[in-house]
């Protein structure tokens, strides 16, 4: 609530605030050739904060109908991928124990693949054999040159979460417009 009712607000007044910009100069010809460029990136930088904000706060809020299991959880997140966005997800081999970490890295790379990698078809693969359990985020999407920095937080987010795993370990495999496949290992306790 407290997100919603302090940042969600703020950025909303951001964009007011950037739209008053643009209406008040339309002979944007007049001002820095520059001008215009920035204008457009504060535009789309305040937009994409509005929407990543929501998606916090959805994550955030509590829901009675939330899934209780890792795969009713799967399952229900491919099916909002397929309704939300037109993208198809497949969801196998899921065994019966994992940790509240491994569902928001799940959410953080299939919604990387779709927003940023714009996949139309994501698969997770989630496997355990010989106490080690894996899970990979294939997708078709243009793909990236994990060797470049990024400025964003998810994957930072997942290396952080997956450095609490016993021996987690985490696999990029990508290449620009060849698709990414993203892999998490870690060692299992001998009861899962």
């Amino acid at each position: 609530r407290d997100l919603h009712d302090t940042v969600k607000q703020n950025l909303f007044a951001l964009g007011l605030q950037l739209a008053a910009i643009r209406n008040k100069h339309k002979s944007i010809s007049e001002l820095p050739a520059d001008f215009e460029n920035n204008l457009v990136e504060a535009e789309s930088i305040a937009r994409e904060a509005q929407h990543d904000l929501v998606e916090i706060i959805d994550q955030l809020r509590p829901s009675e109908d939330a899934p209780k299991t890792l795969g009713a959880f799967l399952m229900s997140s491919a099916e909002s991928l397929e309704t939300r966005l037109a993208t198809k997800v497949s969801v196998m081999n899921v065994p019966p124990l994992m940790e509240i970490d491994l569902l928001r890295i799940i959410r953080e790379l299939t919604t990387n693949a779709v927003r940023h990698g714009h996949a139309d078809l994501v698969d997770l693969v989630l496997s355990s054999r010989s106490g080690i359990a894996q899970l990979s985020v294939i997708d078709n999407g243009q793909g990236f040159d994990p060797a470049k920095q990024s400025d964003g937080l998810g994957l930072k987010s997942v290396e952080h979460r997956i450095s609490t795993f016993p021996n987690g370990e985490l696999r990029i495999d990508a290449e620009p417009n060849m698709g990414t496949r993203i892999t998490v290992s870690w060692s299992q306790a001998s009861d899962t």
